[in-house]
């Protein structure tokens, strides 16, 4: 098993699985701010047209697999795990050498995030927190909510109850009934659906519509990881006060700006407060087993000098 540091809390995945070796990768640092500059990112580029004869090196930080989905010479470039720091200076290095490529509908944008230092409930409290700002969050990254292989959570929340409740019981090890062609794919955390996915400790996140935009793309991880930083510092009795008591446009704002920071602006658009309204009624079926009387929202928790 792989050693694990001591912690004053719940077990990590880590201690459950034997997750491969992060990479040593190191590279140079990028001028786009990262909330999270430190944490493991792994990225998959989907793209057509590729002249493959015409490339003849690319960087090390990334090999090149055909892919069954794509079409007219369609191909997949695939990052090493890197820290999120260098990301933006890896994928200048990868465009710079791909020459004219084709963005179809059947290219898109696969981002891992590294989630082997969450507990079960963090995992739990990360899934509500996403399930919150899902709509907002396709609407951001290219709105592929009706891809056959990006299905939206939402979808799902018969399921997502009954399955990440199970999270809620500590010290078991995780293994979810779960699709990997779910926009928000867990199995890389087990290798699950049936061993498709590979057993490598991150979370997947599929909804991107293909593009070379490395500010899109940079701007779209730091939506990501907002929501992993967001998940270890709010407290599951907290998240459940929050999702019972707000009903108001100010509310959902206040809440993206607490999660995302900088970022929640990336969010701002005319259907931000259905999508939200809707992403909390869909919590709380998750959450509760009944719809919860809203009361007056007290953010007593949250109220600290400078946040």
């Amino acid at each position: 098993m792989v050693n694990v540091a001591k912690s004053d809390g719940p077990p990590h995945l880590t201690s459950y699985y034997q997750y491969p070796k992060l990479s040593k990768y190191e590279g140079l640092v990028g001028k786009i701010e990262c909330r999270a500059p430190t944490t493991f990112v792994g990225i998959e580029v989907e793209l057509e047209g590729i002249k493959t004869k015409e490339i003849t090196t690319i960087p090390s930080s990334f090999k090149m697999e055909p892919d069954g989905s794509l079409k007219l010479k369609g191909m997949e470039f695939i990052s090493v795990p890197i820290r999120f720091i260098y990301l933006e200076s890896e994928l200048v290095r990868l465009f710079g050498v791909i020459k004219n490529p084709t963005i179809s509908s059947r290219c898109s944008i696969h981002i891992h995030m590294n989630a082997r230092d969450f507990s079960e409930e963090e995992l739990y409290r990360f899934m509500i927190l996403y399930l919150i700002f899902e709509r907002s969050l396709f609407r951001f990254s290219g709105g592929r909510n009706e891809n056959i292989f990006c299905h939206p959570v939402y979808s799902y929340l018969g399921k997502l109850k009954d399955e990440i409740n199970k999270l809620q019981t500590v010290g078991n090890i995780v293994y979810l009934h779960w699709n990997k062609y779910i926009a928000l794919n867990i199995c890389p955390l087990w290798g699950g659906d049936c061993g498709a996915s590979k057993k490598i400790g991150t979370i997947e996140f599929r909804h991107m519509s293909g593009t070379t935009d490395i500010e899109r793309i940079i701007h779209w991880i730091n939506l990501i990881v907002s929501l992993k930083i967001s998940a270890k510092k709010f407290k599951l009795p907290e998240i459940k006060e929050l999702v019972s008591n707000m009903t108001e446009e100010a509310h959902y704002r206040w809440l993206a700006e607490q999660v995302f920071k900088d970022w929640a602006d990336l969010l701002d658009t005319p259907e931000f407060a259905s999508d939200v309204a809707e992403g909390i009624l869909a919590a709380k079926l998750v959450l509760f087993d009944q719809d919860v009387e809203a009361k007056p929202v007290r953010f007593k928790f949250l109220r600290k000098a400078g946040k």
